[in-house]
């Protein structure tokens, strides 16, 4: 995961990978990152704005719960912002340019639309741009891995699946904190 446990960006992960990346496109390798983190990375914004915007009444009167629905799709929102910030913060050390694509599971079925991700993710390597693709959660309504609704990824190393298929990838490495493969979510009972 490139998140701390509090939902923060992890700076030496996310700077790690960057640098890897960077080296393979200064030695002409085509990289693609998908990266998630964003969810994460809104919901500290959130509760920063929403503190922020709420009185001193409100404020003495205690804090209000935010989350209600669609406040996984907003955090989304933030913090896809934060989070492409901080990797084209750390892509500029690098002297590398990353672009960001947001996706859903319509852009790999419609013909039109899997096309032109096609081209335009060909494109923007042909200059030597990282794409960083991740699925668009503030449109799609995916909100975790256990209740995905229809048309939307279960996950990124699906996705990761997907847009390697998509351009003839020679390799798909993923990172993760999950310690193999599974049949669903290996916090759940039965998980193999």
């Amino acid at each position: 995961t490139v998140s701390n446990d509090d939902g923060s960006p992890s700076l030496t992960r996310l700077s790690g990978i960057v640098e890897a990346a960077a080296q393979l496109t200064r030695d002409g390798t085509k990289v693609i990152l998908v990266s998630s983190g964003a969810v994460g990375c809104g919901r500290s914004r959130l509760r920063k704005q929403a503190a922020l915007h709420r009185t001193l009444r409100d404020q003495l009167k205690g804090a209000e719960d935010i989350r209600g629905e669609g406040y996984s799709a907003a955090c989304a929102a933030a913090g896809q912002l934060a989070l492409m910030s901080l990797y084209e913060t750390l892509f500029a050390t690098q002297d590398v340019e990353p672009t960001q694509f947001l996706v859903t599971q319509r852009d790999f079925h419609d013909a039109t639309c899997k096309k032109n991700l096609e081209q335009s993710l060909a494109a923007v390597m042909d200059v030597g741009m990282v794409p960083i693709v991740n699925e668009n959660d503030a449109v799609s309504g995916n909100t975790n891995w256990a209740n995905v609704p229809a048309g939307c990824f279960s996950d990124n190393d699906g996705l990761a699946a997907l847009v390697a298929e998509l351009v003839g990838a020679d390799l798909l490495l993923l990172l993760t904190d999950v310690a193999g493969l599974y049949d669903r979510d290996p916090r759940q009972p039965g998980a193999t």
